[in-house]
């Protein structure tokens, strides 16, 4: 359940909402202050790795000061699906709920949540979540990642909102800027109508396995390509991966700027490095865009088993015949879960500057049961 401090004492659709007591939730909360009155106000805490039970180390930056001899010298290229069933494996109601409980069961203990703890929430919480998409209509909150079949999302959503037709022809961008205007996300809602939403309606989020994500976003944003409506998206990512003022840098002596995957990957990895860009969220972590330790989702899906989850999350949490609203194929495809091609892009990358990434990923591989990389 989810309590609330409001800027309003009522929802936007003028519901009051439930009182709940408020319990101190084990170390995501932090004791601010106490009123005379004996008021105590939470508010989350960092949700980052020190959450998961880890160790932390007592150099800032370890993964820079590594001896090389403690790392293995050549990475496993094979990065599996790590998949609790291959996508051609046929898969029942029943089947899904035990998958289901699999998933939601590692995330629970990567994330130390005891799901007796009442959850509070304040309205700076709630204004990160700008990736949660509230759909009223159906009483759903879905959290989109980009790069994790967001846009056949999207459209999904669209034609079930009916505000698409299922075989209209649309572009990658239109969809999302018809998804932006029509859709609201839950950041827009004042704090008690958000923790109503959170209390009430069912929730679900779709995963990928990081470094397939990763190597999509690279592929799909800042390599460089014949593509020319991400051509300056690229050269402003590129300059801040590589470290480039642009600003000092006259526009006619500008270069076509290109990072490598290499100077990614390592921009990436370093623990200076804030993503505090909107174009980012192509490579923002799912711990950071949906907060899976604070928002009890009910459904976890996966890209490696997308076509089966897609049709149980359209079954039973839209309540619609899947038959009548297939997925659409990639709309933007970039081929990043090929094994030749991982490989090809991991070739690079030595040991040290993976470890790196690991550890700015860490909760996206352990919190939804992918494979190290080490």
């Amino acid at each position: 359940m989810y309590c609330f401090h409001g800027d309003s004492p009522r929802d936007g659709m003028g519901n009051s909402p439930k009182i709940r007591t408020m319990s101190l939730f084990r170390n995501n909360f932090v004791l601010l202050s106490m009123f005379s009155a004996g008021i105590v106000i939470m508010l989350y805490t960092n949700v980052g790795r020190e959450r998961v039970g880890t160790v932390q180390p007592e150099t800032d930056h370890p993964q820079y000061n590594l001896n090389a001899n403690q790392l293995r010298k050549e990475l496993p290229v094979h990065l599996a699906a790590n998949s609790d069933m291959s996508e051609s494996e046929s898969c029942d109601d029943k089947c899904q709920e035990r998958v289901q409980a699999g998933r939601l069961s590692q995330l629970s203990r990567v994330c130390g949540n005891d799901s007796s703890t009442v959850r509070t929430v304040d309205k700076k919480f709630i204004g990160s979540l700008n990736h949660i998409l509230v759909l009223d209509e159906f009483k759903v909150l879905f959290c989109y990642v980009p790069k994790v079949a967001c846009t056949n999302w999207k459209r999904a959503l669209l034609v079930l909102l009916g505000l698409l037709d299922q075989n209209e022809t649309i572009s990658h961008n239109d969809i999302h800027g018809y998804a932006r205007v029509k859709i609201p996300t839950l950041n827009k809602f004042d704090t008690s109508a958000a923790a109503s939403r959170l209390n009430d309606y069912k929730k679900f989020v779709f995963v990928r396995e990081p470094m397939t994500r990763l190597i999509s976003a690279y592929r799909d944003k800042l390599e460089k390509t014949k593509n020319r409506d991400s051509m300056h998206f690229r050269e402003n990512y590129s300059a801040k991966v590589l470290g480039i003022d642009l600003s000092k840098i006259g526009v006619k002596h500008r270069p076509e700027f290109n990072a490598t995957f290499y100077d990614f990957i390592s921009y990436l990895g370093n623990p200076k490095t804030r993503f505090d860009n909107w174009g980012e969220e192509h490579w923002r972590t799912v711990e950071d865009l949906c907060k899976p330790c604070q928002v009890q989702y009910d459904f976890i899906g996966r890209v490696e088993t997308l076509e089966r989850d897609y049709e149980y999350v359209i079954k039973n949490i839209f309540r619609y015949d899947p038959s009548r609203l297939r997925i659409h194929g990639s709309t933007n495809p970039t081929n990043s879960s090929r094994q030749s091609l991982v490989e090809e892009y991991l070739a690079e990358i030595p040991a040290k500057r993976m470890m790196a990434l690991y550890e700015k990923f860490k909760f996206d591989f352990d919190g939804f049961g992918y494979r190290s990389p080490l």
